[in-house]
């Protein structure tokens, strides 16, 4: 089941939030617990074994590192332990066969980096094993289950015991959700319908760099999109999570391209694997991670290699010349976008030969741009900085909270209008 799935909202949304008000406070856990497990099977069978799986291995070794003979060394248990984790990942991951990027991967690795980030937690800081109960919700908690962020049990042990529901909270968490659910279905449902008629028209420069700028704007909306979506449902639960994106194509070093995608998958590379490699080494390991993870798709990882060699290109070369910091984000931007052509068309010579050498325009073209302008003049709003930038000046006037309402009441319209019509997309429909 995903956020953006009509089972989601219309069954399973509503009737968990009602009950989840309705119940006292005590019993809240033990719903949430319920609801989250319904929602973990619910869906990709192989998932759900997965889950159970990994998740019962790290709370039956939490449950005995305390108990340990002294014969037994701790350290090695729990290295053990960790490979265990990233064995059972490879096995299920290897099996998923991924024909375009959805949630799943990215779902599967998440599962496995927060019981890793458990284990060594309680290690470091010899923490106390935890309640069975508490450590089932913490794992199937299906406001972080999906897209993160990657946190230990001990960092979400407070709120799951005691946790107070404000109703600024339910009011942002409502207003957030939206937001990324606006984001999801209409936005990235009409950039995929675009890209799926870009594909269909004869090649021209204009159509090939416009399907560039779409899938650009797919892939940044569909994690901005999730980020959204679980913070929100989270601040409705009463948890208080970090945002996971934070614009993510604005740069001003290339070498944070891919530490603004997820903050805690950053973290946690940063604070465990405290081994001196260079970045672009570090960045070499997680494209090979990443090709596990979506099958080893070529096309993903020629995509890496290509921003790889603009990062080498900045730090060996760019940085040593006097450049403007302006002029210096612009070729940033550019490299980047140009990046996004190999997971249009992952033939090199292919992207090329129409970038540079098809016709410049057809009458095809034009017409897409002028049906699709306003969906990709708002697309491109919300992935740069444009649009907080249009929020903040809004939230200066005294009437704010009614801007607010009906602009949301807006996306809430139009969204329900996309599940109508039936172009509901949650997942990244350009081709790779």
């Amino acid at each position: 089941m995903e956020f953006g799935s009509i089972h989601f909202l219309y069954f399973f949304f509503p009737f968990f939030f009602l009950i989840y008000y309705l119940l006292k406070e005590k019993w809240r856990n033990l719903w949430l617990c319920i609801s989250s497990l319904l929602f973990v099977i619910y869906g990709r069978g192989s998932f759900a074994i997965y889950f159970f799986l990994i998740t019962m291995l790290t709370y039956l070794g939490l449950s005995n590192l305390n108990h340990l003979p002294k014969n037994i060394s701790k350290k090695k248990i729990t290295i053990w332990i960790i490979l265990l984790e990233v064995f059972i990942w490879f096995f299920f991951i290897k099996g998923i066969k991924v024909e375009t990027l959805t949630i799943y991967p990215i779902c599967y690795m998440i599962v496995l980096l927060s019981h890793i980030e458990t284990v060594l937690d309680f290690y470091k800081n010899k923490r106390k094993s935890p309640k069975f109960f508490d450590y089932i919700l913490y794992a199937s908690c299906f406001s972080k289950l999906l897209f993160g962020p990657v946190l230990s049990y001990y960092n979400m042990e407070e709120e799951i015991k005691m946790r107070k529901i404000k109703k600024d909270n339910i009011i942002d968490g409502c207003f957030l959700f939206l937001r990324g659910l606006f984001q999801n279905i209409l936005l990235m449902g009409m950039l995929s319908m675009l890209s799926a008629e870009l594909f269909m028209i004869s090649s021209s420069i204009l159509a090939t760099w416009t399907s560039i700028v779409t899938t650009m704007l797919q892939v940044a909306l569909f994690m901005m999109s999730y980020s959204n979506m679980s913070l929100g449902i989270s601040k409705m639960l009463g948890f208080n999570f970090t945002e996971e994106t934070n614009y993510p194509l604005c740069l001003s070093k290339m070498k944070y391209f891919f530490s603004s995608w997820h903050y805690s998958i950053s973290n946690f590379w940063d604070q465990h694997l405290k081994i001196k490699l260079p970045f672009i080494v570090q960045m070499f390991f997680f494209m090979i991670l990443l090709a596990i993870c979506y099958g080893f798709n070529y096309s993903i990882f020629l995509w890496f290699l290509f921003i790889g060699l603009g990062i080498l290109i900045e730090e060996f070369y760019l940085t040593k010349k006097k450049i403007h910091r302006k002029l210096l984000i612009t070729i940033h931007m550019i490299w980047i976008v140009i990046s996004f052509s190999f997971l249009v068309k992952p033939n090199i010579l292919e992207t090329l030969e129409h970038l540079f050498t098809a016709p410049i325009w057809n009458d095809e073209i034009w017409y897409l741009l002028s049906a699709y302008f306003l969906i990709l003049f708002i697309s491109t709003c919300v992935v740069f900085k444009f649009g907080k930038k249009i929020t903040h000046f809004l939230e200066k006037i005294s009437w704010y909270p009614i801007v607010r309402m009906i602009l949301y009441g807006l996306c809430l319209w139009l969204t329900l209008i996309a599940f109508i019509s039936g172009f509901h997309f949650s997942i990244w429909m350009f081709r790779i």
